[in-house]
């Protein structure tokens, strides 16, 4: 039976530090830092990686590790490893930004229909003076 390959994930953040939260199989992690199997299965029946789990839904129930516990295996360099809270800062900027633009996009189209009922309030005050104007000339004579 031929090995399935298993795409490697994105494990690097814009600055090209590795990011805490992904998550890799054995074999992605054997691809990444060059370590054997058995180095692995001894640091996981060791406890060394806290968080790994059983990958849901895989019919192979492979192990997945978090790069966070790589760290605390001593598989990885902290310094290699992206802050966590910096991360989630990031995001929440990111998100507060993309709110802006979505809240500064709606505000335009606020002032766009506002001048469009201006626009046409200012039309029925011309024709509101012009028949004032017409009946009260027609009065008048």
């Amino acid at each position: 039976m031929a090995a399935v390959l298993v795409p490697m994930p994105n494990v690097r953040t814009p600055d090209g530090l590795l990011d805490p939260t992904v998550e890799l199989t054995f074999s992605q992690i054997r691809e990444m830092i060059g370590v054997a199997r058995t180095t692995l299965q001894r640091r996981l029946d060791g406890g060394l990686f806290p968080n790994a789990r059983r990958r849901p839904g895989d019919s192979n129930r492979k192990w997945v590790v978090p790069i966070a516990d790589l760290i605390t295996a001593g598989l990885v360099d902290a310094t290699e490893v992206a802050d966590p809270d910096e991360m989630a800062h990031r995001a929440d900027v990111e998100d507060q930004r993309a709110e802006i633009a979505r809240l500064r996009a709606e505000v335009d189209g606020l002032k766009a229909t506002l001048q469009a009922r201006e626009d046409e309030l200012e039309a029925r005050r011309q024709e509101v003076d012009f028949l004032h104007d017409f009946f009260g000339r027609g009065r008048a004579a």
